[in-house]
């Protein structure tokens, strides 16, 4: 492999930019960083596994990068090699319950820990022993490195890395496409074409969506706590969301979205809805974004109106219609 290709400086993407600046806004915020825990019910090799993340991390340049910033001017500098941090840590003897509320402690105290995007790797590996045969793999890094498209590529990549090490040398693969390919395509997009487009389709939009808490100015704000809240839809609600969606020609997409958008005008009583709908970026870039590691996400804005007496279908039509006009299902970067 020609790792002259692979090393370098250039520039950040516009979300990548955005993760900076969240960084330095507040660097322990926990704000963009991704874990991934594999459970892994087999003994395993940490040095092999170890061996395995270097290889992965010496494939793929974006890996490899950090960030140089002066004032306005942002660059990425691609490493021609870094040192994983890989950490072991002995847990057996606990029961599964105590084990549990240990992963979730660590968990919590490695996401606010963060990274120093000026240095590389902005990964890091923990493997947790529990037992003879029960292990977790922890893998924690920066979401300006990768979207949720490559998560999959690079643990396929790394878990067969593993098993060919055990017998010999990792077998040759074809050469990834660099990431920097895409920074060259953004590059000679035309910016002012894009905000001629966008300031169009939010003129007369001046302040953000609020929701019912933004009012409850009486209430001190400390005594809000954030968490999450989850709701599983079993298989016959998703059926008929289905077929509803395919009966009025749309996408599941755009009923999600369009009862987002519904949500938001109950708690807001605002008639003029906009909110922010996040694109993978694959198709309508470079040639072979498929097949390309790294961050190529971007959110773009979902406007809607609404009344109280709007039947639901023609809100769902309309966050369709939206989703054409502003990228969200076509093949453009931007319409024209």
């Amino acid at each position: 492999m020609n790792r002259t290709s692979l090393s370098g400086t250039f520039a950040l993407s516009p979300m990548q930019q955005g993760m900076l600046f969240h960084y330095l806004k507040d660097p322990h915020s926990g704000v963009d960083i991704e874990q991934i825990v594999v459970h892994l019910p087999e003994k395993i090799d940490a040095r092999r596994l170890e061996m395995a993340w270097q290889w992965l991390v010496r494939r793929h340049d974006i890996l490899r990068t950090k960030f140089v910033w002066e004032g306005s001017e942002t660059q990425q500098e691609i490493l021609p090699e870094v040192a994983v941090p890989f950490v072991v840590h002995e847990e057996r003897g606990f029961s599964e319950q105590v084990q549990g509320e240990r992963l979730k402690a660590f968990l919590q105290a490695d996401r606010v820990h963060g990274f120093d995007p000026s240095e590389a790797p902005m990964l890091r590996l923990t493997l947790f022993q529990w037992g003879e045969k029960s292990f977790s793999l922890v893998w924690t890094f920066h979401h300006a490195l990768l979207d949720g498209r490559s998560y999959p590529v690079l643990l396929r990549e790394v878990f067969e890395a593993y098993a060919e090490l055990r017998t010999g040398a990792v077998s040759q693969r074809s050469e990834p496409f660099p990431y920097r390919r895409y920074i060259e395509w953004l590059q000679e997009e035309n910016f002012d074409a894009a905000e001629v487009f966008w300031k169009k389709q939010l003129a007369g939009f001046t302040a953000a969506t609020p929701l019912a808490v933004d009012r409850q100015s009486s209430v001190d704000a400390d005594t809000y706590q954030q968490g999450e809240a989850w709701e599983q839809i079993d298989a016959t609600v998703t059926s008929a969301l289905r077929k509803l969606a395919k009966s009025h020609d749309l996408t599941l997409n755009s009923v999600v979205m369009g009862a987002w958008a519904i949500l938001l005008h109950k708690y807001s009583r605002e008639e003029d809805i906009v909110f922010a709908a996040t694109r993978a970026g694959r198709k309508s870039s470079v040639p072979n974004a498929d097949e390309t590691i790294g961050l190529f996400i971007n959110t773009v804005p979902v406007r809607v109106h609404i009344k109280d007496d709007d039947a639901l279908i023609s809100v769902f039509k309309d966050v369709r219609s939206c989703g054409w006009i502003c990228g969200l299902t076509s093949t453009r970067h931007w319409p024209e």
